[in-house]
């Protein structure tokens, strides 16, 4: 569910980019994730209240829910904001060179150093929304 929430954020962010209109936080796509998918307000929270509370249970066992709810502000000794987010989804994005799945099955992604360093140089020398 994180990583298809993830590539369903990855393109709605290029086509806001496209639109010049500022890309949506996590919690705000989350919720209109849900409405386009249910169509009822009231379902898409009672979805996203869902979500929060799978989230919360999970985080402490697996890396991957931990990080989720740092985006959605559920953390707030760590939270992470919607910079961190884009920096994060460019990272996968460049990791996995575009390729679904952005996220495997599992909790963890093993990256070869090589590839990291070149993600990582590629993120804080070009990437047009990172500020130097």
């Amino acid at each position: 569910f994180i990583a298809r929430i993830y590539t369903d954020k990855i393109l709605v962010d290029e086509l806001d980019d496209r639109g010049h209109t500022p890309r949506q936080s996590l919690p705000e796509f989350l919720y209109d994730f849900h409405l386009e998918l249910l169509g009822d307000p009231i379902l898409a929270q009672e979805a996203c209240i869902n979500v929060v509370a799978n989230v919360k249970r999970y985080s402490q066992q697996s890396p991957r829910a931990r990080m989720f709810a740092r985006f959605l502000l559920l953390d707030p000794a760590h939270p992470l904001n919607l910079d961190n987010l884009n920096t994060f989804l460019l990272a996968l994005v460049k990791i996995q060179k575009g390729m679904l799945p952005i996220l495997p099955n599992h909790d963890y992604l093993n990256v070869e150093a090589s590839r990291g360093s070149k993600v990582v140089e590629y993120i804080f020398s070009q990437a047009p929304y990172i500020i130097k």
